[in-house]
């Protein structure tokens, strides 16, 4: 599933799933509101005329594809010709010396798959030290054959307590914390960097050719670029940079004031930046969010706006086309767009602009009713709508959320209401608006309703109609959820009933949706069933993945201690527990159709392991 990656005001890097673009979400760590850009666009290869499946044969994933090439052996560099004459021995030694090391290293760097390359395709040093020896062996097992390189990023002896491991799939490395005595030290793929006394978020660029860290040094912070310290100053916080990490901005404090430093040059200082925001790639601190007395406005081009007791939600039309935002004042809320205020309420909640900011929706609540406003437009008003159950289509001219009314719930769609129920949850609507799907209560029973044709019932359960377990494919030709039945669970999918489990959850389609798996509990035990096909039981299992074609499946489980890589139902490979949280994702994931890596731990040492199915 595409991502687009994100940073948070408190610095954290987000993965977010595609579909979120143009929502308003909270983020994990600190829980700064903001809204996820539209991803860049790219060259994908679409696949369209899909003939609809035949659920009723369903086919379990296919064998792997035959014929497939061998792993390529590790290229070896020729020693460059060298004429030596008239030199003395030692000389010669010296030299011949020299040539060696040099080689070996260049060699080194290439295997490691660490250099970068720049937008015209050349080559450019990487600031990344080469990851340790591998191992290449082949696996024979259950007629299935794999390629597995095990590579050694360093040892996590001494991996600070309460810190992560930042992993760039694409480029093989890793970045952790060391904590030595009282100090901390950052290292990548093991190689340790300075000495500091505090080591703040260490992270990857997006393109994942750059790293970054803050450092602390005494009382002061600085923040390292590719090992590179930048300018001391009191506190350093909210950084932004462009993919390449080639621009770079952060607020900064010196003494009781703040500023944003963009590309080394320190802005105008106030009293307090609360969050600051630039369009375009060089990271212009276009618009700043500042409080100054109890009160905060936006600085936007320099020029300061009228001030309120609180700001939220802001967004930015496409090509600095506006600023759109909910303020708070006298105890009122009200939308404010390029500098024109809007209708005043109780509270604003739910807010989605247009990506052009023409157009905007979100729930209000005046004098204890809630209703939608649509491009200034109310409407009806109920005893209640509920938040997790609010979307709007991406261009904003489209609204379908549950509201309450005398006891009762029902869906509205575009002010149409739907049927009545004693309770709704999981509403989902296609991206083209042509299709809904929600699981409604009537009574303590529970079904699925979609387009309006309510399913099976099932029984309701005490604190939720399913299990919150609603799945549908993104071309919506296929549904599953969780029922209950006495206590159990059981997975529907397209109206077929699973066994009876304990518990069951992470459902999830294939990318082709042919294919649909989910984890299941009997007893103590999980076990991934696949296309129905129940896996091996394990204490824990971990990371689900299909790959990219949809042909393969893999997961990460625990058993007696040891972790396993499971690729197709093979147990592929078994390590050590590792414990470490792991951002983005630690895998397995699937580089490739065939190929897949991850961050496994043996003894002290961290792994990238890397799986390449061959048969």
């Amino acid at each position: 599933m595409d991502e687009i990656k994100v940073t948070c005001q408190c610095g954290r890097v987000l993965a977010a799933p595609a579909s979120l673009a143009g929502k308003n979400v909270r983020c994990p760590a600190c829980g700064f509101s903001f809204i996820i850009p539209s991803p860049a666009p790219e060259d994908k290869n679409v696949i369209e005329g899909l003939t609809p499946v035949v659920h009723d044969s369903e086919p379990p994933l296919p064998a792997p594809p035959q014929d497939l090439p061998a792993a390529p052996s590790a290229e070896v560099r020729k020693p460059f010709p060298v004429k030596i004459a008239a030199i003395g021995v030692v000389s010669l030694v010296v030299f011949a010396g020299i040539v060696i090391a040099a080689i070996l290293l260049l060699s080194r760097g290439k295997d490691s798959g660490v250099s970068t390359t720049d937008s015209a395709g050349a080559s450019s040093p990487s600031p990344f030290p080469p990851a340790g020896p591998s191992k290449v062996e082949r696996v024979e097992k259950e007629n299935l054959k794999f390629t597995v390189t095990e590579t050694t990023l360093g040892s996590l002896k001494e991996m600070a307590p309460d810190t992560s491991i930042d992993f760039s799939m694409r480029m093989r490395c890793a970045i952790w914390v060391i904590a030595r005595g009282n100090k901390r030290i950052v290292a990548i793929n093991g190689v340790e960097g300075k000495e500091y006394d505090a080591v703040n978020y260490p992270s990857f660029s997006h393109d994942e050719r750059h790293y970054l860290y803050v450092a602390e040094r005494g009382r002061k912070s600085l923040l390292v670029v590719d090992g590179v310290e930048g300018t001391e100053y009191d506190e350093i916080d909210q950084w932004r940079h462009s993919a390449d990490m080639q621009r770079m901005a952060y607020v900064a404090r010196r003494g009781d004031k703040q500023f944003v430093v963009a590309n080394g040059v320190e802005g105008e200082a106030y009293d307090a930046i609360d969050w600051w925001w630039g369009f375009d790639e060089n990271l212009t601190p276009l618009i700043l969010l500042i409080r100054h007395d109890d009160k905060k406005c936006l600085v936007i081009d320099g020029v300061k706006g009228k001030e309120y007791d609180d700001i939220d939600v802001l967004a930015g039309g496409e090509d600095r086309r506006g600023i759109g935002y909910v303020a708070q004042l006298d105890g009122k809320q009200f939308l404010v767009v390029d500098g024109k205020e809007g209708e005043k309420y109780n509270q604003i909640e739910r807010v989605r602009f247009s990506p052009d900011l023409s157009r905007v929706g979100y729930v209000a609540t005046r004098n204890g009713k809630h209703f939608v406003v649509m491009n200034g437009t109310e409407g009806k008003e109920y005893d209640n709508i509920y938040d997790d159950d609010v979307d709007f289509s991406d261009d904003v001219r489209h609204v379908g959320y549950v509201a309450q009314l005398n006891g009762k719930q029902f869906v509205v769609r575009d002010g149409g209401e739907g049927k009545e129920y004693d309770e709704i949850t999981d509403l989902r609507f296609s991206d083209d608006w042509t299709h809904s799907a929600y699981i409604a209560r009537r009574g303590n029973k529970s079904f699925l309703v979609v387009d309006g044709v309510e399913g099976k019932e099932y029984e309701a359960g005490d604190s939720s109609l399913f299990d919150w377990t609603l799945s549908i494919s993104d071309d919506w030709k296929r549904i599953a959820y969780c029922a209950r039945r006495g206590g159990k669970r059981l997975a529907v999918v397209d109206g077929v009933e699973s066994k009876e489990y304990d518990r069951i959850d992470w459902f999830h389609f294939s990318e082709d949706s042919r294919h649909f798996a989910y984890k299941a509990m009997r007893g103590r035990k999980e076990i991934i069933v696949v296309d129905g096909v129940e896996g091996k039981e394990y204490d824990e299992v971990n990371w689900p993945e299909f790959s990219r074609d949809s042909r393969h499946f893999a997961y990460s489980a625990l058993r007696g201690g040891k972790e396993i890589i499971v690729v197709d139902g093979v147990e592929v490979r078994e390590y050590d527990i590792l414990r470490a949280t792991i951002y983005p994702s630690r895998g397995p994931h699937f580089d490739s159709a065939n190929k897949l890596c991850a961050l496994m731990q043996r003894g002290s040492d961290l792994l990238l392991v890397e799986i390449e199915i061959t048969e």
